[in-house]
């Protein structure tokens, strides 16, 4: 839980958000947001959220970790806390704006 609180609040820095991204910090957010700890969930998802937001780059590296998965899943869990599935839902809003990932949502 505090793993997952730490990353999200490093990710909301431009400079420490693309740091974690090369860094390889993605595959333990992705891990973190299919936690069944809700908080955990709820700290990963935003994390991954704000990285979506600092440049596409940043969004196809996500969508090659693999982080689209389990953003649906938990988009689409009706068990999932409210605040939970919003975040996941943000997420993959923001990579729909992007025509480069575009071919990793169809």
């Amino acid at each position: 839980r505090e793993a997952a609180a730490t990353f999200r609040n490093l990710a909301l820095g431009y400079e420490s958000g693309l740091s974690m991204i090369q860094n390889g910090v993605l595959p333990t957010l992705v891990e973190l947001s299919l936690s069944d700890d809700s908080e955990c969930q709820h700290h990963a998802l935003l994390g991954l959220a704000s990285l979506a937001e600092l440049e596409n780059k940043s969004q196809i590296l996500m969508l090659e970790a693999g982080c689209l998965r389990p953003l649906l899943r938990v988009a689409d869990s009706r068990s999932s806390r409210g605040e939970v599935r919003e975040a996941a839902i943000r997420c993959i809003s923001l990579f729909s704006c992007s025509v480069d990932s575009h071919s990793f949502l169809l």
